[in-house]
């Protein structure tokens, strides 16, 4: 009997973890911004959340960072665009370790998952297509060629067999002189080829440098979201990857450009 109950639970912790799934806020405030702070909502200010930008928010008791001494603060993970100026703020790409960390109180976030969708209409080879009655998005895709490209590996060695049935066990790390997300391999040698945004009757096509390095996209409605917030702004969220390739990218479109790229390695890959 215990040993049935051991694997009943054990089973079920499996279960709990492999239909968990990241989430990621953006802040409600009208002045544009909020604060991040050290603890309570009295204590020092030690960084800014900028209207649109996403980030990780820890909101439950068993979470990181969660203290049960701040009740209606939660502990987030964040970027410093506010430093940013230029194209860097327009695009930023970063990951876990340029994270900040901080409070903020729970009445100025919103989930991205609490976001009305757009449902999934098209999933094919080389296109998917995500709409509602007013907006469109549409992937182009593609079969990843290595020959046409400059592959290196972790150790920044350059990889000269391209054949895809073993580019996966060579891991590559860099493409065309840029770090890659997800893995190239035999059976996920899928590439983004364009991004089109189709709304008040105008496109926009995200900028191919935003997505070049995307690979192992999963296009599946559990996996992409496509998100509108509450001043039409747009989130394509995607949980990318497998294992300990899995990551989360988000663009954010803001009246017809994009304003923030968001980067992170996923927690539930």
């Amino acid at each position: 009997m215990k040993q049935f109950i051991l694997l009943f639970t054990v089973c079920f912790l499996f279960a709990l973890k492999a239909n968990a799934q990241d989430d990621f806020v953006v802040i409600r405030d009208n002045d544009g911004f909020a604060n991040a702070r050290d603890s309570t909502a009295q204590s020092g200010i030690i960084g800014k959340i900028l209207k649109y930008q996403p980030f990780d928010c820890y909101m439950n008791p068993e979470d990181k960072g969660f203290r049960i001494d701040y009740p209606n603060m939660i502990n987030i993970g964040y970027f410093e665009y506010a430093s940013e100026k230029g194209e860097n703020y327009q695009r930023s790409v970063h990951d876990y370790e340029s994270t900040a960390e901080g409070y903020i109180h729970k009445s100025r976030v919103y989930k991205l998952s609490q976001m009305p969708r757009l449902k999934l209409k098209t999933l094919s080879d080389s296109k998917v297509l995500y709409a509602n009655d007013s907006i469109q998005v549409t992937f182009k895709t593609a079969k990843f060629n290595p020959s046409k490209h400059q592959l290196k590996d972790y150790d920044g060695k350059l990889i000269t067999d391209t054949n895809l049935e073993v580019l996966y066990e060579k891991e590559v790390f860099n493409v065309d002189g840029k770090r890659i997300w997800g893995f190239i391999s035999k059976y996920h040698s899928k590439e983004i080829t364009s991004i089109t945004i189709s709304y008040n009757e105008k496109n926009y096509n995200l900028p191919i440098s935003s997505f070049k390095n995307i690979f192992h996209p999963n296009f599946e409605d559990n996996y992409t979201k496509i998100c509108i917030g509450f001043d039409g702004e747009i989130y394509i969220w995607m949980q990318n990857g497998d294992g300990g390739a899995g990551y989360n990218v988000i663009w954010v479109i803001v009246d017809g450009r994009l304003k923030y790229m968001y980067l992170y390695t996923s927690w539930y890959a």
